[in-house]
């Protein structure tokens, strides 16, 4: 058993879509006349008001009209201090370095004096011999020992005596000294092979057991 359609219902649904797709075209005719025709104007209907509104400014670029405009140039950065540039590398020095001679620094080198050769004065054989016993003093039983200090000149003569040490007797000391300045001489010391005065120290020694005269 088959199913029948009505005839009016068939038709219906296709012209819901030619009436679409005509209205699309009608309003994309328009709006092409639109564009092209910038005097075609809607005329209002009667009892209708048509409000045109000047275009508002974005909230973001409104100025104000009390409100003087300042126009900022960028100012130019301060001129910093220029750093040098350091140099990392590292040069080695292959010129070949040489010791300074001896003496060409500026400390002079120290040097220290020789000492002069000195040789001192010696005794002259035969001419230290012992003084004559003092006739009071043999009578006094004195005896004793002087010791005495001299001074000899560059000619190996005794310039001078004096008692160091004395014998206890003023008699015999001064016995030791007069005989001593008049028969004792010595080689002249010499420093650097050049004769120069000198000092000596001599013992005269008096006893009774050994006396002359």
């Amino acid at each position: 058993m088959q199913t029948q359609r009505a005839p009016g219902l068939s038709q219906q649904p296709r012209f819901v879509t030619i009436a679409l797709v005509a209205a699309v075209h009608i309003a994309a005719i328009y709006a092409l006349v639109m564009a092209l025709n910038p005097a075609f104007t809607l005329q209002p209907r009667p009892g209708t008001t048509i409000e045109v509104f000047p275009p508002q400014t974005p909230s973001h670029t409104r100025l104000r009209a009390d409100i003087p405009l300042k126009l900022f140039t960028p100012e130019a950065p301060s001129s910093l201090p220029r750093v040098p540039k350091i140099d990392n590398s590292v040069t080695a020095d292959t010129t070949p370095t040489t010791p300074p001679p001896a003496g060409a620094s500026g400390a002079q080198p120290v040097v220290h004096p020789v000492a002069p050769a000195l040789t001192q004065a010696r005794a002259v054989p035969g001419t230290h011999t012992t003084p004559s016993y003092p006739p009071l003093a043999a009578r006094l039983s004195e005896q004793g020992s002087v010791r005495l200090s001299l001074d000899i000149d560059e000619r190996g003569y005794v310039t001078d005596a004096s008692v160091v040490s004395s014998s206890g007797y003023e008699t015999l000391d001064a016995a030791a000294v007069s005989w001593v300045k008049a028969h004792w001489r010595f080689t002249p010391a010499l420093r650097d092979g050049i004769p120069v005065p000198a000092s000596a120290d001599a013992i005269v020694t008096f006893r009774l057991m050994n006396r002359q005269g």
